[in-house]
């Protein structure tokens, strides 16, 4: 019971990390630019451009536009490998001892 509960302190400390220290900054930043991008006329521009193109694939002008921020977002978030410390012990389940 301790290494479950330990498990879920140990995901849920990692999961506030990456979303505090990781994605919140990228998003902040990413949604600026398309605001800007946005004002200027720039994503208006690209939509009008690309919505014949992706018409047969059955994306709109308002699928394209969500189809370029999901781009621009995915694009700038950093895969992240969980870091462990050389010292920790490694816990998985065919390693527990009796």
């Amino acid at each position: 019971m301790d290494v479950l509960i330990d498990v879920i302190l140990k995901a849920g400390r990692s999961a506030v990390e990456l979303s505090l220290f990781i994605l919140l900054p990228v998003m902040v930043v990413m949604l600026s630019l398309m605001r800007l991008l946005e004002a200027r006329g720039v994503l208006d521009w690209l939509v009008a451009r690309l919505a014949p193109v992706l018409k047969p694939l059955g994306l709109t002008g308002l699928g394209v536009f969500a189809a370029l921020q999901i781009n621009f977002v995915s694009f700038a978030a950093p895969g992240r490998k969980p870091s462990r410390s050389p010292s920790a012990p490694s816990r998985c389940w065919s390693s527990r001892s009796p």
